[in-house]
């Protein structure tokens, strides 16, 4: 993955500038082990989140994403919020090690750029099942 070369050398953009992707990548090889865990990225029109937890040896990826985007990465899953909300709501999610999320709860909601209350956004990351620790990046 061109991507991956990117991140090794610390000039991976991922749309927010390489200073942002060098810091994401501090944050979880310092303080959350994502080695052979199973973690959640909300929002990613971009991989560069998956990028640099595929970096840090992550097992699975479940990326939560309104783009229908395809991936041939074996480990990396895509699944759209309505096809989630139905496994939250049916108690039938999967439980995460961690999450993942950068500018894309503030900007989206539960109501895809449309005004709802930043109140049921956070009720709605409270239903998923997280084992471990959060990056919440607004």
């Amino acid at each position: 993955m061109e991507q991956q070369k990117l991140l090794a050398i610390g000039a991976l953009s991922g749309g927010y500038g390489t200073d942002i992707s060098e810091e994401i990548k501090h944050v979880l090889s310092k303080y959350m082990n994502v080695e052979n865990k199973h973690f959640l990225v909300i929002g990613s029109q971009l991989p560069w989140i998956e990028s640099i937890l595929l970096y840090l040896n992550i097992k699975k990826i479940t990326t939560l994403e309104y783009n229908d985007y395809k991936t041939d990465h074996s480990k990396i899953s895509i699944i759209s919020p309505s096809r989630f909300r139905e496994m939250v709501q049916s108690k039938k999610a999967t439980m995460f090690d961690g999450m993942v999320t950068f500018s894309s709860i503030e900007h989206s909601g539960l109501g895809r750029y449309k005004m709802i209350h930043i109140s049921i956004s956070f009720s709605m990351i409270k239903t998923i099942r997280i084992n471990y620790l959060a990056i919440l990046a607004l």
